[in-house]
């Protein structure tokens, strides 16, 4: 940082070709004068020897310097702590409405679901109409669905070949089992036609990228997943992917919560955070689609929608697995843990 003014960003890895961060970034401030992020103002190239920009690539990306006061991931996992611990002191009743409305607490849940609507105000304006080829939305056709669906059913093949190879850890019975109800979920895509558009999004959303600015967020970091290649990273895609990744932050949080408390609490607590996620989830996507409504890139009628949500977020499930199996046992009984639950829900959220 430089004073109260500027950031300079170094990127660990450097790629030749147009880097994600510094377009989406520049785009956002200047094309669409979008106000919830750090605003573009410049890059550091590398170029080839002789001046030439066939080779050249971004090697740091330099923003207005905001005031912020910790990440999203923080502040929920402020609110997530303080509600375990009015469930273990105040024991609510679970089937009683308003001692659940009075344990969830207010605040948290209006914030969150500002946050559905202003995720939805920035993939409004990363599909506003554009001359530049490389944001002009785009349509979602049968064969980017089909696209999606295999490269769904291919990474799923080869987390389970290293679970199966795997030495035993918490949860991998119930992985291996859960191959058949997931395919049928993932299968759901090709049930009806999903009438959508894909545009460019963030591609890496989670609570470490939303800065608290006050009554809103600023988002930051739209370089996508970096242990993929920069084509891929630059793709159009549909942002139920923003949606599904962001809603898995959120459950991380919640789980990392719960880990951290007793053991011997935990039991009971574990309905609480079923009911407490479940709302947040159901929060959050109703104030996305009601902010987005009409808009080109939500998949036209519920079935499509959730058809596409569900099987987006299941899949980010998976990979979190597969990452998770070059860690620890714990670390993959925890993802295994939270793929069951997710898949157990059915029609995850509406």
């Amino acid at each position: 940082s430089y004073g109260d003014a500027w950031a300079l960003k170094w990127f660990r890895r450097f790629d030749v070709g147009a880097h994600p961060d510094a377009e989406l970034t520049r785009q956002l401030s200047e094309a669409r004068s979008f106000a919830f992020l750090p605003a573009y103002a410049g890059t550091v190239r590398f170029l080839p020897q002789g001046g030439g920009m066939g080779g050249s690539g971004v090697a740091a990306l330099v923003t207005r310097l905001s005031p912020t006061a910790g990440s999203a991931w923080d502040y929920a996992s402020d609110a997530i702590g303080r509600f375990l611990e009015r469930v273990l002191s105040d024991k609510p009743a679970l089937d009683n409405p308003a001692a659940v409305d009075a344990t969830v607490g207010g605040v948290f849940p209006e914030r969150w679901r500002r946050t559905g609507a202003q995720l939805a105000d920035l993939h409004l304006a990363l599909a506003a109409a554009s001359d530049d080829p490389a944001f002009a939305p785009e349509p979602l056709g049968t064969l980017a669905v089909r696209a999606l669906y295999q490269g769904m059913r291919g990474s799923l093949g080869r987390v389970l070949r290293r679970v199966r190879a795997a030495e035993d850890f918490p949860g991998r019975a119930g992985v291996i089992g859960a191959e058949k109800p997931l395919l049928a979920r993932f299968a759901r895509l090709l049930d009806g036609k999903v009438e959508a558009e894909k545009i460019r999004v963030h591609g890496d959303l989670s609570l470490h990228h939303l800065l608290n600015a006050g009554k809103e967020w600023l988002f930051t970091d739209f370089e996508g997943e970096t242990d993929r290649p920069l084509s891929e990273r630059n793709l159009k895609r549909s942002p139920l992917v923003d949606v599904a990744s962001l809603l898995r932050s959120l459950e991380g949080a919640l789980h990392a919560a719960l880990a951290h408390q007793r053991p011997e609490d935990q039991a009971a607590l574990r309905p609480w955070a079923d009911r407490w996620i479940a709302r947040m989830s159901d929060d959050f996507v109703r104030a996305y689609r009601a902010q987005a409504a009409g808009a080109a890139f939500l998949p036209a009628g519920d079935q499509a929608f959730q058809a596409l949500l569900d099987a987006l977020r299941l899949a980010d499930a998976v990979r979190d697995l597969g990452q998770a199996l070059d860690q620890s046992p714990a670390v993959a009984g925890t993802a295994a843990e939270s793929l069951e639950r997710l898949l157990e829900r059915d029609g995850l959220d509406k």
